[in-house]
């Protein structure tokens, strides 16, 4: 005779590592499909790129021209904002130095994009050259606890300084943007101007626009492409080559877009394999535990009603107890893997309320119609019970 502690023990351990599992997949899954979803706008935000063909090749890149915004703004009717980005890697000196990841930008990336400032006014902190936003975690590196506002950070790399206009808060790290701090675009305008050789046309960037509601981005696209081919045909065919303006949306797939499609793949399947795991683990604890009601003393002065509200009951207090496990266990090891081996798989450990009680609810629901699912195939007899159970093992 088997020893039905013991087999029900085994089997709540496994549904608890399963959960576990189950939960960190799902809190990672969610991590990508929220990715740039918490911008507002963010189906009407565009990024223009760029397809050139010639003879021989076809290539499609992001990087556009510093003029590139201006030329937009001024020709289409139906584009509500244009912001232009140039990253760069940046030494910024404070009370102390910083090496991190800078981003020139134009005024108008703190309205087009949600990225809160906790001071400072948004229309006017990267309006000026030589002016610096700078995010929570940066701040705090460079000045302490200090207020950072007016002061000067200087940019040895660029050999000048800027000033402090605004703090925004931390950017989330399922966010295409990463920066530590958003230096102005005239900044970067009027450093390229100390170069001769240089000018506007030759600062890379890349180029967002924000339509305007209602608008196509189909009848947009073919709009910019007749604006920039415009006096350029013959100079394309002397060059015999084709450039075309295309909008790819901020957001082109569920999941993260930076994410390639084996990564996808990838993420899926883990997903969908750890659900059938936990599934399978569930199944295994209501048929113990209806062996086990089946073999009790109180079995045969009770009706079959009775036994399955029983087994019910068991198998709620079972999930509830084991998802609140696994909850805490998913949530401590995200908090290891980002603080002892910097690896992020969420913006944060803790997940939103929300979340945390949809996972409870449909564990539940799942585990209630499984058990009443099984009540009524599996045999009520005890010794018949047994005997599938062990030919299932």
């Amino acid at each position: 005779m088997i020893d039905l502690n013991r087999e029900v023990r085994t089997r709540i351990y496994f549904l608890y590592a399963t959960a576990s599992l189950c939960m960190l997949s799902a809190m990672y899954l969610k991590f990508h499909f929220d990715y740039d979803r918490f911008h507002a706008k963010s189906d009407r935000i565009y990024i223009v790129t760029t397809k050139l063909s010639t003879p021989y090749e076809t290539t499609t890149t992001s990087i556009s021209s510093g003029t590139t915004a201006s030329t937009i703004k001024s020709d289409s009717k139906f584009v509500a904002q244009t912001a232009r980005l140039a990253y760069s890697q940046v030494r910024m000196k404070g009370n102390s130095l910083l090496s991190a990841n800078g981003l020139f930008a134009d005024a108008s990336i703190l309205e087009i994009f949600d990225l809160p400032l906790v001071s400072g006014n948004k229309k006017t902190a990267l309006y000026r050259p030589f002016s610096i936003v700078l995010t929570q975690d940066a701040a705090v590196k460079l000045f302490g606890h200090h207020n950072p506002l007016g002061k000067l950070v200087f940019l040895e790399d660029f050999d000048c300084a800027a000033t402090v206009t605004a703090i925004a808060k931390n950017l989330p790290d399922n966010s295409q943007i990463k920066t530590d701090a958003f230096i102005s675009m005239p900044t970067l305008v009027q450093l390229n101007d100390s170069y001769p050789d240089k000018s506007l046309e030759a600062i890379s960037v890349i180029t967002y626009i924000l339509l305007k509601p209602n608008v196509s981005a189909k009848l947009t696209q073919e709009e910019l492409s007749n604006s920039f081919s415009t006096g350029r045909v013959e100079k394309q065919k002397l060059l015999l080559n084709k450039k075309n303006i295309i909008l790819k949306p901020l957001r082109a797939t569920l999941l993260n877009p930076v994410l390639t499609r084996f990564e996808i793949l990838s993420i899926y399947t883990a997903s969908v394999t750890f659900f059938l795991m936990l599934l399978a683990s569930v199944k295994r604890v209501i048929k113990i535990m209806l062996l086990q009601i089946s073999l009790s003393s109180q079995y045969m002065t009770i009706t079959l009603n009775q036994r399955n509200r029983k087994l019910a009951w068991k198998v709620c207090s079972v999930t509830a107890v084991t998802y609140l496990f696994s909850y805490f266990t998913s949530v401590g090891l995200m908090s290891g893997l980002k603080y002892i081996f910097n690896i992020t798989m969420t913006e944060s450990p803790y997940p939103p309320l929300y979340f945390g009680v949809g996972m409870l609810i449909i564990m539940l629901t799942t585990s209630i119609f499984i058990s009443l699912w099984i009540a009524y195939r599996v045999p009520a007899e005890p010794i018949r019970t047994y005997l599938i159970l062990k030919k299932k093992r």
